[in-house]
């Protein structure tokens, strides 16, 4: 029973130091569109409905990035672990958003 127990405890230390040292960018936004970690680069043109969602209440509460790529593909992604707080990337992508359709009218 200790074998097993040392077990899952090894590999919650290692999935979680894997999250902690990870330092690569997890979403990239910019006047052109958005790439993330599970989705390569996508033009605004190709995005709707993106916003940022909250589910659940209080401390159990998550945060995350959503949006429609393509016509028919979804991405979802989770940001209560990034250095930015729900408002402030609601912000950026709505600022990105504005300047690309300004750029291309």
């Amino acid at each position: 029973m200790g074998i097993i127990m040392s077990a899952i405890g090894l590999y919650g230390t290692v999935k979680e130091s894997r999250k902690a040292f990870n330092n690569k960018p997890q979403i990239v936004i910019d006047g052109k569109g958005i790439k993330t970690k599970n989705v390569d680069f996508k033009n605004w043109s190709t995005i709707e409905s993106e916003e940022v969602i909250q589910e659940g209440y209080g401390k159990s509460s998550k945060s995350y990035l959503t949006y429609f790529y393509n016509d028919d593909e979804f991405e979802k992604i989770g940001i209560d672990s990034l250095n930015i707080t729900p408002r402030e990337l609601e912000n950026l992508m709505r600022t990105y958003r504005i300047r690309n359709n300004k750029n291309y009218r």
